[in-house]
């Protein structure tokens, strides 16, 4: 049956469907004991798995060990287009129901026709423990386990969304078998799984956490029936042939605060986060943060914006508003010259005008009060109306330019005072973390969040959903709750924002809580804090990892240009380059890892939980130590016994 074509049941119905295989997935030869019961239901599951599988019932193995010899002999063979001789090898599985007993017989049995191996690596893997594909995808893993997917047909299409009245939406024509009928008496007949990538509207919601336990939430179809979301995107349920499929669209902003709502929060933006996403409007876009990640760029600024001034007087406060102030064309044109002469990048003054970042206009002097006046270039005339004394004055037309200057003043959101009240670090940490991993826009998010608590009120500077890279699956993506801080003296993390943190961490287990400054180091007192934070994100949490993690981000991070984080940490030096290799930087996992160790000096979360492990008695002290979840854990590999030298033959 193994090699002459046998036809059976199974072959015929999934004849045309496609198994998706990676170049890992070797052949498993699975052996079992049809009396065991979970043994019948583990081989029944393993077909979910893509590693092409053999069953061996126990009691066969000796009758069908030529046929086991051959697969094995089949699949050792060098891996293609790799020069240092890898090679492919079977894996033998057992099942829970052999013991240790019958597996040490079984390979006795199977050793001696095995391929003898020509680097000391074994031709056969063998393991005795079920791979773990129901664990959650993304945790940091190079190919991690996973089910097989199967489909049947695929293409590629351009939507084109449309506003309406209520939402925007996008129209597409389903795919559907060949044989399908147009008709059908079921509800579902087959599925349509989309994976959505938006190269256009950066306002669009597009990462959608998975909804496995309710499918009522969110709603992107017209239909009656529920939209699926997991590791193949959007499922759509499809019952007739030929009929289009409609697609209704979320904002982030609607996302994500329905999200909120959805877990029992109360959710609405703060004053910052209108300010916040005022000033993306006006950049385009987090990829428009590029203008202002410039330290002299966001100090000129704010030393330009608007202020405000609250003393007592020893019965009230006073609150005293300032206007923003003006600068020369010559410091801003200075500030542009010097940039381009750090980074190299094509940055003109028209950059900022055009975003509106800065306004021009004319400086000059009341005739009657003295008082100085600005007004844009659209306000001028021959005749001026004075902001203090509010009468006439004419325009100075007179040769000498003593009594006007032209000049530039901060506009819009840029103009609020405390560097936007905080909105720059917010939007500069987000756009730091939609490119850690180089994945195009991988984030969706909402700045400056209120939230209602256990009939608290608290505040979270951004939260965003972050997709996790992936080749062919999308995986379930990481929330991350925001604490931004700005430039400053002294300490800017007191405990009052790291007990807001906790507060959120426990209200989402395994979120991601990061935190950051536009300065480039934190100071004494917040590592201290910080640690404190990491120590309590590491309780053991319901997937073997952490509870929550940490993500820390310095100026080094959020302003630099559009190098990978691993360039910038290497040519910094020092601590950061020891943690630049792409071991610590391939994955927000591991970037919070090393974000951790630069600046704290603690090890990772696995490093402790190794170590702990380790210390642990074992009952046989030469067993491989058991770690708990799929890391750590290494297969025992074997090859075929090397034959005895015939009598009177001698060997070089």
């Amino acid at each position: 049956m193994l090699f002459e074509g046998v036809t059976t049941p199974l072959s015929a119905t999934s004849h045309y469907i496609r198994p998706q295989r990676l170049w890992t997935n070797d052949a498993k030869i699975f052996v079992f004991d049809p009396a065991h019961l979970t043994d019948l239901i583990d081989v029944w599951n393993l077909r979910s798995e893509p590693n092409p599988l053999i069953p061996v019932p126990m009691g066969w193995l000796p009758d069908l060990l030529p046929e086991i010899h051959r697969i094995i002999a089949d699949e050792c063979r060098p891996l293609q287009g790799n020069p240092n001789g890898i090679m492919h090898s079977a894996i033998l599985e057992f099942s829970r129901g052999i013991g240790d007993e019958a597996r040490r017989k079984a390979l006795q049995l199977l050793q001696p026709g095995l391929p003898q191996s020509k680097d000391g690596f074994g031709t056969l893997s063998v393991k005795q423990w079920r791979d773990r594909i129901w664990d959650k995808p993304g945790g940091g893993m190079m190919n991690p386990p996973k089910r097989i997917v199967l489909d049947v047909e695929e293409k590629r299409v351009t939507l084109e969304v449309k506003e309406t009245d209520s939402q925007p939406s996008a129209r597409y024509e389903p795919l559907r078998p060949s044989f399908a009928s147009r008709f059908g008496t079921s509800q579902l007949r087959w599925v349509n799984s989309l994976r959505v990538a938006n190269y256009g509207r950066a306002d669009i919601a597009t990462i959608y956490p998975y909804n496995t336990f309710d499918r009522s939430r969110p709603r992107l179809g017209f239909g009656v029936l529920d939209v699926m979301i997991g590791t193949e995107g959007w499922s759509f349920g499809q019952k007739y042939d030929g009929v289009g499929e409609h697609l209704q669209f979320q904002t982030q902003e609607t996302a994500i605060l329905d999200f909120l709502k959805r877990s029992g929060m109360e959710a609405r933006l703060s004053e910052p986060g209108h300010i916040a996403k005022q000033i993306l409007d006006q950049l385009g876009g987090l990829w428009g943060t590029r203008l202002i990640a410039d330290s002299e760029t966001l100090k000129l600024m704010n030393d330009m914006a608007g202020g405000v001034r609250r003393r007592e007087n020893g019965v009230e406060e006073v609150q005293e508003q300032f206007d923003p102030r003006s600068r020369p064309i010559k410091d801003w044109a200075g500030l542009v010259k010097r940039r381009k002469s750090r980074f190299y990048q094509a940055l003109e003054l028209d950059h900022f005008t055009k975003a509106s970042i800065v306004v021009l206009g004319l400086e000059t002097q009341c005739t009657n009060c003295l008082n100085r006046n600005w007004d844009t270039v659209d306000r001028l005339g021959y005749s001026l109306t004075c902001k203090r004394c509010l009468k006439l004055y004419p325009f100075p037309q007179g040769a000498t330019t003593t009594g006007r200057l032209w000049t530039y003043r901060v506009a819009g959101p840029f103009s609020v005072q405390d560097y936007a009240k905080g909105a720059y670090g917010a939007v500069l940490a987000l756009q730091t973390i939609s490119e850690l991993v180089s994945h195009f826009r991988s984030i969706n998010f909402v700045t400056a969040v209120e939230l209602g608590l256990d009939g608290r009120r608290i505040e979270a500077d951004y939260i965003a959903f972050h997709q996790a890279d992936a080749f062919d699956s999308q995986y379930d993506p990481n929330l991350i709750l925001g604490e931004a801080k700005s430039f400053g003296q002294g300490d800017l993390i007191e405990p009052k924002d790291i007990a807001r943190l906790k507060d959120l961490a426990l209200r989402f287990p395994g979120s991601y809580l990061a935190v950051s400054v536009l300065r480039n180091e934190f100071t004494d007192t917040e590592k201290a804090l910080l640690r404190k934070l990491v120590r309590w994100t590491r309780k053991l949490g319901v997937d073997g990892g952490p509870r929550n993690r940490v993500l820390l981000l310095t100026g080094y991070e959020l302003l630099r240009q559009s190098e990978p984080i691993s360039h910038t940490w290497k040519e910094l030096g020092g601590r950061h380059a020891e943690f630049s290799d792409f071991h610590h930087t391939e994955s927000i996992r591991t970037i919070a890892e090393a974000s951790i160790a630069i600046h704290l000096g603690m090890p990772s979360f696995e490093s402790e939980r190794h170590a702990a492990w380790g210390k642990r008695p074992r009952k046989n002290p030469n067993a491989f130590p058991r770690i708990p979840g799929q890391w750590g854990r290494t297969l025992h590999s074997i090859s075929g016994t090397i034959a005895p030298e015939a009598p009177g033959e001698k060997q070089n």
